[in-house]
């Protein structure tokens, strides 16, 4: 009887012992529901606002994608504009011509970057190079409006524009549309830049089509070099300011020129 009432006693432990673990189980499991329930929490205050700001970033970049192709449209309207106004004036042939030369290049040009604009490609070293190239042609195109006392209007506007979204062109082709993914500044490209194409030009090539494109660069790029003697020597013979603009505007389209060709 003795053992039977001690054995009666001792009974309950087993059992404690098998339904503790399950109790903690619980405990643990009770735990993590309240601690994934916080983290929820926390996500469904936080999402919103990261999902908001990426929004934003985005909204921005293709509001710039969109107002740099749209600049490049009105260049191209802006100088195929330009000679139409020319060709409405009954200006004689020859002079009709040499707007027409003015203006083909560039305007082909700037239909050009449209694409590559659409395309996200305006981040390609031929793309920056044009870029550039258009800048140039607008800064001294400007002033040969300016040494010259007048001109036709729609040409300044077109120079203006070109001056404005090249710019931006550039810079989104260095930077980034978000303009910070970029690896280097706009000088640093710049400068790398100007190294390249030297090395290209002073390069020999490597086959006949390589050979002639050498050829006819090394040739404009000559003629530039003789036409920039003439302002230099004009400029400093006090020449009339219109002799002058009639020597830069022709530098100018050598090089536009050298680019198409190289």
């Amino acid at each position: 009887a003795a053992a039977f009432h001690t054995s009666s006693r001792l009974a309950p432990i087993p059992q404690v012992q098998q339904t503790s673990p399950s109790f903690r189980s619980i405990v643990t499991s009770s735990n993590k529901l309240r601690s994934n329930a916080a983290a929820i929490k926390t996500a469904s205050s936080v999402g919103p606002l990261m999902l908001s700001s990426s929004g934003e970033d985005f909204c921005k970049i293709q509001g710039r994608k969109k107002r740099v192709i749209l600049g490049y449209k009105a260049m191209t309207a802006l100088y195929i504009a330009v000679f139409l106004y020319s060709a409405s004036k009954s200006v004689a042939a020859n002079t009709l011509l040499a707007i027409t030369s003015y203006v083909a290049m560039p305007a082909g040009l700037s239909y050009i970057m449209i694409s590559a604009a659409k395309h996200d490609r305006l981040g390609s070293d031929t793309y920056k190079r044009i870029n550039l190239s258009l800048l140039e042609y607008a800064v001294l195109g400007l002033s040969v409006i300016k040494l010259s006392g007048g001109g036709n209007p729609i040409l300044k506007v077109a120079y203006i524009i070109t001056l404005i979204n090249t710019i931006k062109g550039y810079a989104y082709g260095v930077l980034g549309l978000d303009k910070k993914s970029g690896s280097d500044t706009m000088l640093q490209d710049f400068t790398k830049g100007v190294k390249s194409t030297i090395k290209g030009i002073c390069s020999d090539p490597k086959n006949m089509k390589s050979f002639g494109y050498w050829s006819a660069t090394l040739m404009v790029v000559t003629m530039k070099l003789f036409k920039l003697k003439d302002i230099i020597l004009a400029a400093q013979s006090s020449a009339a300011s219109k002799d002058i603009a009639m020597s830069l505007a022709r530098f100018n389209r050598l090089s536009l020129l050298a680019l198409m060709i190289y």
